[in-house]
């Protein structure tokens, strides 16, 4: 039934389908140059600098070229997952006759798995983002942010971009608490009050960052952390348990100071590199664009096969101040 499902697939191809059994061989061979390749690509440099992201990637790699290879997609050859227009989604070992024998279970092609890559905005919601419109404008930033990242998440169908959104007053708490695909996502406008917890903000996040929330086979998660104001809480101890997680340390961290009273030195060792300065803004027409700047700057980053630290410097406001 799915041989003549497959054929229907193809229109109904005339052409034969091949034999359902096949030798590991082949596999282990094209797997085999595969491994060479990739290896050679990535090279002992990327290893020692980011072995946390150069062990997930390889993982990555290997996985995907491996249902590659079993559909007949890896390196245009094979024989197997050919034939009748199907890719093999599975299969099993069996012996005969004194040879080791794999049966495949042809099933209709399908797309490849994705890769997670995980997106949390943590937003300064104190009572200070009332003065002069900071907080609408940090509403409209994400709101249009959000289609820029789509465009970028488009042009990278093998990621699957999942956005979080935390924000920090009094006290931190979710504001988007579950993963949601960044085709699907849907802003809620924030409002402002109280003091600005930033540490606890980390903390929350950090709890998230964890191989069994994040998955073996995730790409960096990206972090952008916007506030107007200095911390009023324990914002070493929350950056200390951020960089104590594997994830937290390898992830893209990228921050937009707003105003003259935003605490730079903070949202520096937020950034935890000298080359990725906060992105700085004194409009609100300039904040709604730095978040958008510095969102898909640092996607992109996150999302390119090879990465780091090529998050662009975004050029200061410096066209008269509001805040």
């Amino acid at each position: 039934m799915l041989n003549e499902y497959c054929g229907k697939r193809q229109g109904a191809s005339s052409a034969p389908a091949r034999s359902e059994a096949f030798r590991p061989g082949k596999a282990v061979a094209k797997m085999g140059w595969f491994l060479l390749t990739v290896m050679s690509f990535a090279g002992f440099a990327y290893f020692f600098r980011h072995p946390l992201t150069f062990v997930t990637r390889l993982s990555g790699y290997v996985t995907d070229a491996f249902h590659r290879a079993m559909a007949g997609d890896f390196m245009g050859g094979g024989d197997f997952g050919r034939g009748n227009g199907c890719g093999v989604s599975d299969f099993r070992v069996r012996r005969g006759q004194g040879e080791m024998v794999m049966e495949t279970r042809k099933m209709p092609r399908g797309a490849m798995a994705r890769r997670p890559l995980h997106f949390f905005f943590l937003l300064d919601t104190s009572g200070s983002m009332n003065a002069g419109g900071k907080i609408e404008a940090l509403n409209n930033g994400i709101r249009e942010a959000i289609p820029t990242l789509r465009d970028v998440a488009e042009k990278n169908p093998a990621v699957s971009v999942l956005v979080r959104a935390v924000t920090f007053s009094t006290e931190a708490r979710w504001h988007i608490p579950e993963p949601a695909s960044v085709e699907s996502f849907r802003w809620n406008d924030v409002a402002a009050d109280g003091e600005t917890a930033m540490g606890a903000a980390l903390t929350l996040v950090s709890k998230e960052l964890t191989q069994e929330k994040i998955g073996a086979r995730a790409l960096p998660p990206v972090l952008v952390l916007v506030s107007d104001g200095r911390p009023t809480d324990d914002f070493k101890g929350g950056l200390n348990k951020l960089m104590e997680t594997p994830w937290g340390r390898e992830a893209i961290r990228v921050a937009v100071a707003i105003g003259s009273d935003a605490d730079l030195k903070r949202l520096q060792q937020f950034t935890g590199d000298e080359a990725v300065k906060p992105a700085r803004t004194n409009r609100p027409e300039a904040l709604v664009e730095r978040i958008k700047d510095v969102s898909v700057a640092a996607l992109q980053s996150a999302s390119t096969p090879v990465r780091r630290n090529d998050v662009p410097v975004v050029e200061e406001d410096d066209a008269g101040s509001v805040w």
